[in-house]
């Protein structure tokens, strides 16, 4: 897979596939590419993850989080056939399933770039339900309250819920690169992306901030910064937990 090779300067490798793009364009000529993701494949291509997350992200900016471009390793799809979520694979999701509370409607995608043809900006808007976890990345545990206790330890974590740990958690998680949010408990967001009748698949999400003054850049609309992906059972009680406990929002991820 082309995400798999190295260059000199990760700022370079969506300028080197820029060839494979034009090839593809012409496969499909109403859809646009933006920083390395089809528009007619949002909103379940932002559900890719990665090979390495114990990797830092680049040091520069490279892409927008949301964008497999924003790492410096190799990414997979959750629509492969060997998903690291072994509960359901996403190509068993029915398009026609009705969820009220599992619903992702991408309101707008773009990227910039400058004249070397290196993105210089890009933001995703969508609309979505959230749920705040906290981050245990000791643990690698997503909990969806503070004082729950976790005993799991793997790359891939199980989600736990206050109802109880069981046996096999409630689902699992991947991070995209070892960063702040991964080295220290923290709160995250879960928004979810689509849904199968035994799962829902999501994006992991922290709060974007002002690195001056530390609050919103848009004082109208949160922005956040994706962080991993997340599965979650609908064979535990997280079916009943996250109507009660998410919230539909506008949302920009940057």
């Amino acid at each position: 897979m082309y995400t798999t090779h190295k260059v000199t300067k990760p700022r370079d490798r969506l300028i080197a596939f820029s060839g494979i793009v034009e090839h593809f364009q012409e496969v499909w000529p109403d859809s646009k590419y933006i920083a390395s993701l089809w528009s007619h494949q949002l909103p379940k291509s932002l559900l890719w993850h990665s090979c390495s997350p114990s990797e830092p992200r680049p040091p520069s900016y490279c892409a927008p989080s949301w964008s497999w471009a924003s790492i410096d390793s190799g990414v997979e799809n959750f629509n492969g056939s060997q998903s690291c979520y072994g509960m359901v694979h996403l190509e068993d999701i029915d398009e026609g399933q009705d969820y009220e509370y599992a619903v992702c409607v991408v309101q707008f995608c773009n990227a910039e770039t400058n004249t070397h043809g290196e993105i210089t900006n890009g933001c995703l808007i969508l609309d979505a339900n959230l749920w705040k976890a906290v981050w245990d990345p000791v643990q690698e545990v997503l909990t969806d309250v503070p004082s729950v206790q976790t005993y799991h330890s793997a790359k891939i974590s199980p989600l736990v819920s206050e109802k109880g740990v069981t046996e096999h958690g409630m689902g699992t998680v991947s991070c995209d690169a070892a960063e702040p949010i991964s080295q220290e408990i923290g709160e995250v967001y879960l928004a979810i992306v689509t849904a199968t009748s035994e799962a829902l698949f999501g994006l992991v999400l922290v709060l974007a901030t002002n690195k001056i003054t530390n609050t919103q850049e848009d004082a109208f609309i949160n922005s956040f910064h994706h962080v991993g992906v997340f599965a979650l059972s609908l064979k535990t009680d997280v079916d009943d937990t996250w109507k009660n406990s998410s919230e539909y929002q506008h949302i920009k991820i940057i």
